[in-house]
């Protein structure tokens, strides 16, 4: 199985997404490319063989041709499309920060747990690399004593 994933915005972040999606992500599929910049999204779009484009974001995640969606729009607009995408039971990679709000992430918080399951993860870049992940493996061993934070 495909699945069909949806980038919104198309800035510096969200065409990168979009690349990444296109050329790198096997199972999946570029499915569109949402901004408000019309011209912008189809740029992306085009160049990377998206099949479709939008600017409405929310209806976007409501499509029955998209099985996950990117966040990669302005900062304010995360934590809403993150709900929405909760809503619509579609999984959300959202860019950080997921809102500069501290009751705004325990909503989402809410919803997932409302929900049943978890849909949201937010796109901490260091999260996979190698240090990181021996560090984290150092941490749950015990090698490093136990973390203050």
């Amino acid at each position: 199985m495909t699945t069909r994933i949806a980038v919104i915005g198309a800035g510096l972040m969200g065409a990168d997404h979009a690349r990444i999606v296109a050329e790198d992500l096997s199972g999946a599929t570029l499915q569109l490319v949402c901004d408000m910049d019309q011209s912008r999204a189809k740029s992306v779009a085009d160049s990377l063989g998206a099949t479709d484009v939008a600017s409405d974001p929310e209806a976007v995640i409501a499509r029955a041709d998209v099985d996950a969606v990117i966040v990669a729009s302005p900062d304010f607009t995360h934590t809403p499309l993150s709900l929405a995408s909760i809503k619509a039971a579609k999984p959300v990679l959202c860019e950080k920060p997921l809102s500069q709000k501290p009751a705004e992430c325990l909503a989402v918080m809410a919803a997932e747990q409302a929900a049943g399951r978890r849909f949201v993860q937010v796109g901490f870049m260091r999260r996979f690399d190698q240090s990181y992940a021996e560090m984290k493996s150092a941490l749950d061993k015990g090698t490093l004593g136990r973390a203050l934070m």
